[in-house]
């Protein structure tokens, strides 16, 4: 499976509520590739299961790698308000 499928399968899995298997989807991401869309999105994850600690050390590493990053920041928000 691609990485874009494997990224598409976790953010379905996180709408559906499923998010351990999301995180683990993100975990794996993360370790093939340095895109800071992973980061965010698993950032993003971990906050909704309250991992404060880990989801911000992710958030902030996926913004370091791309500070401009519009669309991941706009994700990050969007998501974090749902």
């Amino acid at each position: 499976m691609s990485s874009e499928a494997m990224y598409n399968e976790a953010r379905q899995l996180e709408k559906a509520g499923e998010l351990g298997k999301a995180v683990a989807i993100y975990k794996k991401l993360i370790a093939e590739s340095e895109d800071p869309r992973y980061h965010i999105a698993l950032g993003v994850c971990l906050q909704r299961l309250a991992h404060w600690s880990e989801s911000i050390r992710h958030l902030q590493h996926g913004i370091a790698l791309k500070p401009h990053y519009c669309e991941g920041a706009q994700d990050c928000f969007w998501r974090s308000r749902s």
